[in-house]
């Protein structure tokens, strides 16, 4: 079954290594050096899925729970251990100061000795020989004093010193005194702690945090709850705080609880938990729409993890993150790395796509176009991989990596155009860098700023109710409409279909220069795109260097589901399943109106997007879409910058959409526009497919 519910969950034991840092400058001598050298195997208890990996895979509730309390019972030695090393060091500290007094005393008796030692002239020889031992034994005392207070010394300090760069070195009697602290500790948890120590909590506190507030099963998260409160007061340990809100422009009360009402939607959420081990920040607005949020991970889950496809599972996550770098999203980076290394990824080529294999590294100027032009790719684009001497690619390989490429780009649209926070346990999160958003430790949350309060309202009531107008015309009238808005059809309404988003001056431009100034610190981006700095720029349809992708010579229907059927066969279907399910989505309402009839609507955002990309669809009217959109184009603005500049996308873009929307219906839009430029950017890919084998 493909259902998400029957995913497989399968553990595989990962040898990792720290990760390799290197500039995209990096010497050819240096990038086979890194290559040579053999990875490191790493404790994977130190590594969050494979030590709450019993937990995802018990059979039942009580086999489940009984996982989470082995795993909090070590992660509780753990850091009563950092609690017997505070207090220890305390205790020296207090030690080495009583010593450093004693010590302070002891020479100042010893130079109120020395003055008595001038008399001696003056004693009897008897005397004298006992006033000179005296002062003897009493300058005697005060060395030994000074050197026991300079060893307790040098031992406090070595102390800290030994706390704070070399965290391996656990001595076995700290988790003893540390397990007296709690009743029956288990053998398993003392020999995991006595070899990792502090460093299991340190680990895993960030995780705890995550299971603490954002678990979809309520009995794990009041177990891990309960573990939180009792250790982050626990000096020395710095645990992140959790996240407000799963988006930067949503408020917390608007979004899908955790543990969902809805028991289809709870279901949901929990089946995409034990798959995935956590639920994502995307995964948890999605539960606006559950009936898509199924059937888009579904075909995501297979694509990236199904067995018999033709790439090799751990490669299909790097070349994710190659597409999610184009548009600078860390925050699917993130999540991709970790899927990387857990399905036995060579660690080495996180350091750049020049660490990678030749093999990989020849996707990249196809992944760059994909991204950014797709009407420029050509079948030779497509021979360049399949009929290269060294290493070539199979058509299939490129069909399945087309795919990925494709789905990542306009998922990293999507983390954008939601404002999709990280999740408190994250590498962005931890770095405080982008995603799209800021991390954890430096949220700007939005949702509660001017922006939200200084929409023009006036201007949202107008476009409301010329909008409900429109949907509430029947065919026969709406003919008439069109045609006295304008008599212009096919190509040349095609051709107008963009307007006025592209020339607008407005208070957005500065913080679009900001947005985009924060895109290019993403880090891990960076790293995968090979520095090819190629952008989006508006397709042209006068340009005789491409021409207007007309989708009755080719469509997805009639072709590019064909083609991918023909090479990854089980794919096709659940693509296509996605691709329907999105276009005719609706829950017939619009804000607080019911019974609304919102296809036209909906149809024009689909095919405004794909006009976007040079792509003509014969059987749609445009002047449709002119109509709906000509006099919103904030919704415009917002739309082309989801699927073509994710990476400027501000909060203004998200609050300033010209309709009054809530914040479902606002990601209802964003799914639309993801769909639509997927489509267009994969039928792209698959017609250069499909030229290249005609001629090959």
């Amino acid at each position: 079954s493909n259902d998400i519910s029957t995913m497989n969950t399968t553990s595989t034991t990962s040898t990792t290594t720290t990760t390799t840092t290197s500039s995209t400058t990096t010497s050819t001598t240096s990038r086979d050096m890194s290559r040579d050298q053999p990875q490191q195997s790493r404790d994977p208890e130190l590594l969050p899925y494979e030590f709450f990996f019993p937990v995802l895979a018990a059979p039942d509730d009580a086999s489940r729970l009984a996982a989470v309390r082995e795993c909090i019972e070590k992660l509780r030695l753990s850091a009563a251990c950092i609690e017997v090393g505070n207090a220890r060091r305390k205790r020296k500290k207090g030690e080495a100061k009583k010593d450093e007094r004693d010590a302070g005393e002891a020479k100042s008796e010893s130079s109120s000795s020395g003055g008595d030692v001038k008399e001696l002239s003056s004693l009897s020889s008897t005397d004298k020989s006992a006033a000179q031992a005296q002062a003897n034994e009493t300058s005697a005392s005060a060395s030994a004093s000074a050197s026991e207070s300079a060893a307790a010394a040098e031992v406090s300090g070595g102390a800290v010193v030994e706390a704070e760069t070399d965290k391996d070195d656990m001595i076995e009697d700290e988790v003893e005194e540390a397990a007296k602290r709690m009743a029956g500790v288990s053998a398993s948890a003392k020999q995991t702690v006595a070899r990792l120590g502090r460093r299991l909590i340190e680990a895993h506190g960030p995780a705890v945090v995550r299971l603490a507030h954002e678990c979809p099963l309520p009995e794990v998260g009041k177990e891990f709850m309960a573990l939180y409160e009792e250790v982050r007061e626990i000096e020395t340990l710095v645990l992140p705080s959790p996240v407000p809100s799963p988006s930067r422009f949503v408020h917390p009360s608007n979004v899908v609880a955790i543990v969902p009402e809805n028991a289809e939607t709870r279901q949901l959420f929990e089946d995409v938990f034990f798959s995935t081990g956590r639920l994502s920040h995307l995964d948890q607005l999605l539960g606006w729409h559950p009936t898509f949020m199924r059937v888009h991970v579904t075909a995501l889950h297979f694509a990236m993890n199904d067995d018999d496809g033709p790439l090799p599972i751990s490669w299909r996550s790097y070349i994710a993150m190659m597409a999610a770098s184009r548009h600078h999203c860390d925050y699917l980076i993130d999540m991709l790395e970790r899927d990387f290394v857990m399905n036995n990824g060579d660690e080495r080529w996180l350091a750049g796509v020049e660490f990678a294999t030749d093999k990989i590294q020849r996707l990249v100027e196809l992944n760059t176009l994909l991204a950014h032009r797709p009407w420029q790719l050509t079948q030779d684009h497509i021979a360049a991989l399949v009929k290269s001497e060294t290493d070539p690619w199979s058509i299939s390989e490129v069909v399945h990596a087309l795919v990925i490429m494709t789905t990542y780009h306009a998922l990293a649209g999507l983390v954008r155009a939601l404002g999709v926070t990280p999740e408190v346990d994250s590498d962005v999160a931890v770095r405080g860098g982008a995603s799209g958003t800021a991390g954890a430790s430096s949220l700007k949350m939005e949702y509660e700023g001017e922006l939200v309060c200084a929409n023009d309202q006036a201007s949202i009531v107008k476009n409301n109710e010329q909008l409900m107008d429109i949907l509430k015309v029947d065919s026969a009238n709406l003919e008439k409409l069109l045609e006295q808005e304008s008599d212009t059809t096919g190509v040349d309404a095609f051709d107008n279909a963009v307007t006025a988003a592209d020339d607008v001056k407005t208070a957005r431009e500065e913080e679009e220069k900001v947005a985009a100034a924060e895109a290019e610190q993403c880090v891990k981006s960076a790293k995968y795109r090979a520095g090819l700095d190629l952008k989006y720029v508006n397709f042209d349809v006068k340009n005789k260097a491409h021409k207007v992708f007309h989708t009755h010579d080719y469509s997805w229907k009639e072709h590019g589901f064909a083609l991918l059927n023909r090479f990854y066969r089980d794919l096709g279907p659940l693509l296509d399943e996605e691709f329907d399910l999105i276009y005719t989505l609706t829950y017939k309402k619009m804000n607080k109106a019911e019974n609304i009839d919102t296809t036209m609507f909906r149809r024009a955002i689909w095919h405004y997007v794909q006009r976007l990309f040079g792509m003509c669809a014969d059987d749609y009217d445009y002047r449709k879409a002119n109509k709906v959109l000509k006099e919103n184009k904030d919704l415009k603005r917002y739309l082309k910058k989801t699927v073509c500049t994710p990476e400027t996308i501000t909060a203004r873009d998200f609050f300033y959409i010209g309709f009054d929307f809530d914040e479902s219906e606002r990601c209802h839009i964003a799914l639309l526009a993801m769909e639509a430029r997927r489509q267009a950017s994969l039928l792209y890919g698959l017609h250069a497919v499909m030229r290249f084998m005609g001629n090959h």
